[in-house]
């Protein structure tokens, strides 16, 4: 039996709690009419005085109507607080939004050159951050510098602090302790819209518009159509661009559901080529295609972007073997920085066992 689409699952619920309530308000409107009738039973029977024993039957009839009509406001009554109520928490949502803390950067610099980053050094020294104050440093105290243009490996267990040294890069975090250099550039005077538009990430899961296809590869409209065509020639999409319909005009649906997620990927790839970064981020962009797309990226990382500095955080082990290094983590700190073959000799290497692990893996 196919399973049950979440939407379908999501409105039975609701037309159940909407049937309940019902029935406990046709409960109550009913316990009221019966509540009204009696009283003025009694009224009638135990009245005192002149006149005692006689009640306006067109009194009684208009307190029975009105009574009846109970059961349709309460109802109603309540259907409109609940929506009421719902709609309030888009209203506590933003409010808690505007009060957020901002992204400020302290001391920025009056004039960055239109080139930075013309190398893509990287130096750390004593990084330390955490995500919040009052929580533990997922970053302990990490000082390493890397050359430019080389490529790379990040890898490490669950929680080792992969993924938050990249955030850390584009300051979607604000360090505790330390600072980050790019080039000799201290990134936490760097204005944001700068810093953001001069490092490249692609993200595991690969982020693509709803319209053209050649506003996903070019949102703001900077390249030419020919540079396109050749970033899409590039990563192995051409064929595939030209043989739909409409080319580059071909309509993206949105987050790209009708591309697989090798196609989405290479997509993103042929975005980050056009932008001829010098300092590129991979955060396990390889993790949701097959391995054929993953070698062709591979392939393109070696000879596509070798002027480019690039950090990969690794989700096949072997994939990251011909790098230039690999960094590898462990509870926020650095356990070991070197090559590949360095490390997969060295006796009792966190890389080592790693990569023992994928392999067993691998072969079960």
């Amino acid at each position: 039996m196919p399973p049950v689409p979440l939407p379908c699952v999501q409105w039975t619920k609701n037309n159940s709690a909407n049937r309940w309530l019902g029935l406990r308000l046709d409960w109550i409107g009913a316990g009221l009419v019966g509540f009204t009738a009696l009283a003025c039973v009694l009224a009638i029977r135990l009245g005192k005085g002149a006149g005692a024993g006689t009640l306006d039957p067109g009194l009684v009839g208009l307190v029975l109507s009105y009574t009846s009509m109970l059961t349709g406001l309460l109802n109603w009554g309540v259907r409109q607080f609940s929506e009421a109520e719902q709609g309030l928490v888009a209203v506590e949502r933003t409010r808690q939004l505007f009060l957020c803390p901002q992204e400020v950067t302290a001391q920025p610099l009056g004039d960055v050159a239109g080139d930075w980053p013309a190398q893509g050094e990287l130096k750390l020294t004593n990084v330390s951050a955490r995500y919040r104050a009052g929580l533990d440093l997922v970053i302990k105290g990490i000082s390493l510098t890397i050359p430019a243009h080389t490529k790379v490996g990040v890898c490490g267990r669950t929680g080792s602090g992969k993924t938050t040294l990249a955030k850390l890069l584009f300051r979607f975090l604000e360090l505790e302790a330390g600072s980050i250099e790019i080039d000799g550039l201290d990134i936490s005077r760097v204005p944001l819209k700068t810093l953001r538009g001069r490092v490249t990430m692609i993200p595991q899961d690969p982020v693509l518009f709803a319209g053209p296809l050649r506003y996903s590869l070019d949102p703001s409209g900077l390249f030419a159509e020919d540079k396109l065509w050749g970033a899409l020639e590039a990563v192995g999409m051409k064929s595939f661009v030209t043989q739909g319909e409409g080319g580059l005009d071909a309509d993206i649906a949105e987050g790209g559901e009708n591309l697989s997620a090798g196609q989405r990927q290479l997509l993103c790839m042929a975005r980050a080529l056009l932008e001829s970064p010098r300092v590129l981020i991979m955060d396990e962009a390889t993790s949701n295609i097959d391995g054929q797309t993953d070698e062709r990226i591979q392939t393109m990382l070696k000879e596509k972007f070798s002027e480019c500095t690039v950090l990969t955080i690794a989700h096949r082990i072997d994939t990251i073997m011909w790098y230039d290094r690999v960094l590898v983590l462990g509870h926020g700190k650095v356990l070991e920085f070197d090559t590949p073959s360095v490390l997969s000799k060295r006796p009792g290497s966190a890389f080592g066992a790693l990569l023992n692990e994928y392999k067993e893996g691998k072969e079960q």
